[in-house]
């Protein structure tokens, strides 16, 4: 269901009022508040199109890893081609719930949400 709900919100609504919030500024923002440091391994909760995503990718650099989990398929799967178009070898991206967030050996050096 939310699939299908995601394909219609991109195809029909979201060109209407995306152009119209900052998601990159916020997107930023938050990283730099997160004082990601090079090699640091970040979670993005709800990493939809991958705004803090691969923000913090830049932040973390090849070293780092930086892990987006989205409960949409289609998100996931636009947002791992992004990636790879971008050559960020560093991200990853996968089907997950913020309510049952990936383990990690050694644990997350920070979690992010902007949703």
């Amino acid at each position: 269901l939310f699939d299908s709900i995601l394909e219609e919100f991109i195809e029909d609504i979201a060109w209407i009022w995306l152009p119209f919030v900052p998601w990159l500024a916020v997107a930023g923002v938050l990283v730099e508040r997160a004082d990601l440091a090079v090699g640091d391994a970040v979670l993005d909760l709800g990493c939809g199109r991958g705004a803090a995503l691969f923000a913090a990718a830049g932040a973390v650099g090849p070293d780092g890893h930086a892990l987006g989990v989205d409960l949409a398929a289609g998100m996931v799967e636009r947002t791992t081609r992004d990636a790879t178009d971008r050559g960020l070898a560093q991200v990853a991206v996968g089907l997950g719930d913020a309510d049952h967030p990936p383990a990690r050996d050694g644990g997350w050096d920070a979690v992010v949400a902007s949703f």
